[in-house]
């Protein structure tokens, strides 16, 4: 067969089988695009696990109680800067909480920690107004993003040097974050 005879029998054959040839044409469109989606996607996944590690520091480890009835101690700190490599403890408490603010309740979990270790703890952490408390104020305190800029249009932001109140819950636990 010579190669005129072969393109006008492939032309017929498109003709008589129109639904056949419409779905193989658009399977042949949408089988390469839906890789590419599925790429660009896990692309994406991948830079924005990245960068929450890199925003915390790869080195990082947070070692936190088994359970709200056992407690890290001075001593376990002590213990865990003896681990080959480590090259800071920084013990803090964790707390979850109940903010009143503004005629609503929101839980909250509050970190209490050597203000002068959160660059080693967060890198890049910024204040976006006012200053980071001294480690002498008792009433100071930082604020996070989710808090100072809500996203529920009927929360009132937190602005600096107004009054809040907070509620603790009895279990309070602790934990030490170690880095490399």
């Amino acid at each position: 067969m010579d190669p005129a005879e072969l393109f006008k029998l492939a032309f017929e054959s498109l003709r008589d089988r129109k639904l056949r040839s419409a779905l193989t044409i658009l399977g042949l469109t949408i089988g390469p695009a839906v890789i590419v989606a599925l790429v660009g996607v896990t692309q994406g996944f991948s830079v924005a696990v990245s960068d929450q590690f890199s925003k915390m520091g790869v080195t990082t480890i947070m070692v936190l109680p088994a359970s709200q009835n056992v407690k890290l101690s001075s001593s376990d700190v002590q213990r865990i800067h003896k681990i080959r490599d480590v090259a800071q403890v920084i013990p803090f408490y964790r707390l979850v909480a109940t903010l009143k603010h503004g005629g609503k309740s929101t839980a909250v979990v509050i970190i209490g920690i050597e203000t002068e270790k959160l660059q080693s703890l967060f890198p890049g952490i910024r204040v976006r107004e006012g200053r980071v408390p001294a480690p002498t104020d008792i009433s100071g305190a930082l604020i996070g993003h989710s808090l100072a800029s809500p996203k529920d249009p009927e929360a009132k932001p937190i602005k600096i040097f107004q009054l809040i109140t907070i509620q603790i819950m009895p279990e309070l636990s602790g934990g030490t974050a170690a880095s490399r």
